[in-house]
């Protein structure tokens, strides 16, 4: 699966971006990964993220998927 079809993962797909930044230590990177999809998983969404390392910071891209039809996925 491609970036460009992970809104395909629901039906009425829609997306939403966010991106922490961090320091890049391997104690940030487990720490922002455990509370993404601890956070993830309380709201009931399913956790697609990915983490790219720049020279002296570390962004954590996390895309939440839901049903824009539904206004309870919305919320």
């Amino acid at each position: 699966m491609t970036e460009l079809e992970w809104s395909n993962w629901l039906p009425n797909g829609a997306h939403l971006f966010l991106s922490p930044i961090a320091k890049v230590t391997s104690d940030d990177a487990v720490a922002q990964y455990a509370l993404t999809c601890k956070r993830c998983e309380e709201a009931g969404f399913d956790f697609i993220g990915t983490f790219v390392v720049g020279m002296r910071e570390m962004y954590h891209i996390v895309c939440l998927v839901f049903d824009r039809l539904d206004p309870e996925s919305c919320r």
